[in-house]
C-alpha cells in the first residue's frame, strides 16, 4: 500500500512539472526538458530493486542514449533532424517502458520488437482496467465522510471528457455561450500557474488520469504472439515462396543488367540516354531515387518472409528456397550498391543535397540489416540484439553529422555549373557556413557596375540575390528576437523602420512623379490613375511611420499601447514584376499578388522597395519572455546569431537590400523584353 501511494505523490509531481509547458511556446529546449521529466518519470515509478540490478546494463544504455538524443534535439536546427531525433528517442523510450513492465534485459527477436507496441498498449488498457483508488486507512470512526470521497473523485474523473466535448460543441453552437467560456477559462489570478487555471485544471486532471494505469503496468513474459502465428499455425508455402522469389530473382537481375552500363561503367553514355527523354547523364541517375529506396524496402520484406518459410519447413524442405534467398540477397546487395553509386554520380555533376545524404543514411540501415538478414541464414543467432545496437551508432552518427555544413564545404549543389548560393541561404542554423558564402556572393553581385541594359544572365544573378538578402535579413529578424536583450530588439527594430521609412519615401517620390505625369496630361490614360489613388494612402502611411521612428520606445514601455514592428515574410521570392511602378492589377512574374496595398504584409507590387512589411502591434505579443524564450532556445540557433551579429551584420544587409532594390528598378525601366528572369532552380527543395 505504502509503494503505491508512494507512486501516487511521484505522478502528482509529475503531473505539476507538466503544468510548466501549458500554454508554452514548444520550442527545442522545451521538449528535451519535458521529454527529460518523462524519462525520470518512468525510471521512478518502474523502480524495484532486483528489477533494476538484473537489468542494470539496459537502463545504463537506454538512459545514457535519451540523454544524448536529448541533448540533440536542443543542439540541432535542422528540421528533419530533430524529427528524427525525436521520433528516435520516443521509440526508444517505448521500447524501454516495455522492458521495465516486462522485466526483460531486450526483446527476444525481431518479430517480438515489432509486436512489442501492441503488447504494451494491451497491457495499459487492462492496467487501466484493474485501477482502484487506494485511500489510506485513517479511520472510519473519526473521518466517516472519507467513505463518500472516491466515488465523487471517480465521477469527476469520468466527467472529465465528457463535459469537454458538451462544453467545446455549446461553444461552436452559440457564440454568446463561446464568449462566456473563454472568459471563465482566462481568470486572472496573480500567482505561477494562474494563467487559464480552469483549462490548466482540466487538463491536468487528464493527464493524471492517462498516466495513472503505468503505476501498476505490468506485462507477462510470453511466446510473442506473432512468432506463435507465425512458426506455429501458418502452413507451408515453400514451393510457392521459391517461385516468388525466383520469380523476384529474374526481374531484379533484369533491372540490374538493363542499368549496369549507364551506372557502372566509367564513361557516361549520355547520347544513349536521348531516345529514353533523358536529355543528361545527371538527369538520368538522380531519376526515381525514392522509387528505388522503396522497392528496396519491399526486397527487404520479401526475403524476410522467405527466410520465415525456410524456418517453418525445415532445413531440408527448404534447401531450394535458400540458394533462391541467397541468390536474391546477393542481387539486392548490387541493388543497393547501385543506388549508392547514383548518389555518388549526382553529387559529382550537381553537388550535394539533404535529400541524398539523408537518403544515404537511410540505405546504410538497409544494408546492414541486410547483413543480418543474410547472416540469420546460416547462424540461429540473437541478431536483434546486433541490429539494436547498430541503429544506436547509425543514430549516433546521424545526430553527429552536420549534412549542411558538409555540404556547404565539401561540393555544395549546382545548377548549369553554377553553385547553388539560394539553396545555401535558405539552410538551418546548422549550415552557418552556407549563409556566409551566399553573403559574400550577394556581396560580389550587388557591388557589380551593371551600365545600360542589364542583360538576361545578370538579372537572373540578381534575382537570386534579392532571394539571399530575403533569407538572412529573415534568419535576422527570427534570430534577434529569440536571442538579442529586449533593448538590442528594440534597437534593431528601430533601425529596420527607419530604413523601412527611407526606401518608402522613394516609392512616395515615384508616386508623386507620377501624378505629376498624370495632371500634364489632357486625356489621361484610366490605366495610369492608380497614382493619384496610390498618393493620400502613402503620404499618410509616411506620416504615421516619421511619427512611429520618433516615439519608438528604446525599452519596454509599461503602457500596453501598440508600436509599428516591422515583420518579414521568409521566404517571399522578391520579382522584378512585368511593368513599373504604378500600374493597377499588375500580375507580377513569379506571384499571385497583383495589388500594392501599404497596410497589408500579403501584396506586392513592381513599387515595392523593402523586404519587410509593415505591421502594427503591441511588443508583448512579439517580443517573448519568461519561460517561453527558455523553450524556444536552441544551442545551433544562439550561435547563429552570435555569427549573424558579428559576421553579417544586419546594416550590410540592410544596404545590400537598397542596392538590390535600386537595381530592380533599374531592369523595371527597361523594355518589357528585358525584364523577365529564367528561373533554373527549385524552390521546393525537401528538407529547407
Amino acid at each position: 500500500m505504502s509503494s503505491l501511494r508512494w507512486k501516487y505523490w511521484i505522478l502528482v509531481g509529475f503531473v505539476l512539472f507538466c503544468n510548466l509547458f501549458f500554454f508554452q511556446a514548444a520550442g527545442s529546449l522545451g521538449v528535451s526538458l519535458f521529454l527529460f521529466g518523462l524519462l525520470l518519470f518512468v525510471l521512478v515509478i518502474f523502480w524495484n530493486k532486483s528489477t533494476y540490478t538484473k537489468l542494470l546494463p539496459t537502463l545504463a544504455i537506454f538512459t545514457g542514449f535519451e540523454l544524448f538524443l536529448f541533448l540533440s534535439i536542443a543542439s540541432r536546427a535542422q528540421g528533419f533532424v530533430q524529427f528524427i531525433l525525436f521520433f528516435s528517442s520516443f521509440t526508444i523510450g517505448t521500447l524501454l517502458v516495455y522492458l521495465l513492465a516486462s522485466k526483460q534485459t531486450f526483446v527476444r527477436s525481431f518479430l517480438e520488437l515489432f509486436e512489442s507496441p501492441f503488447k504494451l498498449g494491451l497491457g495499459y488498457l487492462q492496467s487501466a482496467i484493474r485501477v482502484k483508488f487506494k485511500f489510506p486507512d485513517l479511520g472510519q470512526g473519526n473521518y466517516p465522510w472519507l467513505k463518500s470521497v472516491k466515488p465523487i473523485a471517480t465521477g469527476l474523473l469520468i466527467s472529465i471528457p465528457i463535459l469537454f466535448i458538451l462544453i467545446n460543441l455549446f461553444s461552436s453552437a452559440d457564440p454568446i455561450y463561446a464568449s462566456f467560456i473563454k472568459k471563465v477559462f482566462n481568470l486572472n489570478l496573480e500567482w505561477l500557474f494562474s494563467e487559464r487555471i480552469v483549462l490548466r485544471l482540466i487538463i491536468s486532471l487528464a493527464l493524471g488520469a492517462f498516466f495513472l494505469p503505468f503505476l501498476g503496468l505490468k506485462i507477462a513474459q510470453s511466446i510473442p504472439f506473432l512468432s506463435r502465428m507465425v512458426y506455429g499455425k501458418t502452413r507451408e508455402l515453400t514451393q510457392e515462396m521459391t517461385i516468388v522469389m525466383s520469380l523476384v530473382a529474374i526481374t531484379l537481375a533484369s533491372f540490374l543488367t538493363v542499368q549496369w552500363q549507364y551506372i557502372f561503367v566509367s564513361v557516361p553514355k549520355e547520347t544513349d540516354l536521348h531516345q529514353f527523354g533523358v536529355q543528361t547523364y545527371s538527369e538520368y541517375v538522380q531519376r526515381g531515387f525514392f522509387e528505388l529506396i522503396l522497392i528496396s524496402l519491399v526486397l527487404y520484406a520479401l526475403i524476410w518472409i522467405g527466410l520465415v518459410t525456410i524456418r517453418i519447413a525445415g532445413e531440408r524442405k527448404g534447401a531450394l528456397l535458400r540458394w533462391v534467398q541467397i541468390l536474391v540477397l546477393s542481387e539486392f546487395g548490387i541493388f543497393v550498391a547501385s543506388i549508392f553509386r547514383r548518389i555518388y554520380l549526382y553529387q559529382l555533376h550537381h553537388g550535394w543535397s539533404l535529400v541524398r545524404i539523408y537518403g544515404g543514411f537511410f540505405l546504410l540501415g538497409i544494408t546492414f540489416f541486410a547483413i543480418t538478414l543474410l547472416l540469420r541464414h546460416f547462424y540461429q543467432k540473437r541478431w536483434v540484439v546486433v541490429e539494436g545496437v547498430g541503429v544506436l551508432i547509425l543514430l549516433t552518427l546521424f545526430s553527429l553529422f552536420n549534412a549542411e555544413n558538409f555540404i556547404a564545404t565539401t561540393h555544395p549543389p549546382t545548377v548549369n555549373n553554377r553553385i547553388d548560393y539560394v539553396y545555401l541561404s535558405r539552410m538551418s542554423a546548422d549550415g552557418t557556413v552556407g549563409w556566409q558564402q551566399a553573403f559574400t556572393y550577394a556581396n560580389e553581385t550587388l557591388a557589380k557596375n551593371y551600365q545600360g541594359t542589364i542583360n538576361h544572365d545578370s538579372r537572373r544573378a540578381i534575382f537570386y540575390t534579392g532571394v539571399i538578402v530575403n533569407e538572412l535579413l529573415a534568419q535576422h529578424d527570427r534570430l534577434t528576437k529569440q536571442y538579442a536583450s529586449e533593448s538590442e530588439w528594440l534597437a534593431y527594430k528601430k533601425a529596420v523602420l527607419t530604413e523601412f521609412s527611407n526606401e518608402y519615401r522613394l516609392v512616395v517620390s515615384e508616386l508623386m512623379a507620377s501624378v505629376a505625369t498624370e495632371r500634364m496630361t489632357l486625356a489621361p490614360d484610366p490605366g495610369k490613375t492608380t497614382a493619384t489613388a496610390a498618393l493620400a494612402p502613402a503620404l499618410e502611411l509616411q506620416k504615421k511611420l516619421d511619427a512611429a521612428i520618433m516615439n519608438f520606445p528604446e525599452a519596454r514601455p509599461k503602457q500596453t499601447q501598440n508600436y509599428i514592428l516591422l515583420t518579414i515574410n521568409a521566404p517571399v521570392y522578391p520579382q522584378f514584376g512585368s511593368s513599373p511602378c504604378p500600374i493597377s492589377d499588375t500580375q507580377l512574374a513569379f506571384t499571385e499578388t497583383p495589388v500594392y496595398n501599404p497596410d497589408s504584409q500579403f501584396y506586392y507590387h513592381s513599387c515595392e522597395r523593402s523586404f519587410y512589411r509593415y505591421n502594427e502591434t503591441k511588443i508583448s505579443k512579439v517580443y517573448e519572455t519568461g519561460l517561453n524564450k527558455l523553450f524556444r532556445i536552441n544551442f545551433a540557433d544562439q550561435n547563429a546569431y552570435l555569427l549573424l551579429r558579428e559576421q553579417i551584420p544586419v546594416n550590410q544587409l540592410l544596404q545590400l537590400s537598397h542596392r538590390y532594390f535600386t537595381l530592380r528598378q533599374q531592369i523595371l525601366a527597361q523594355p518589357e523584353s528585358e525584364r523577365s528572369v529564367d528561373v533554373d532552380i527549385s524552390f521546393t527543395t525537401p528538407f529547407l
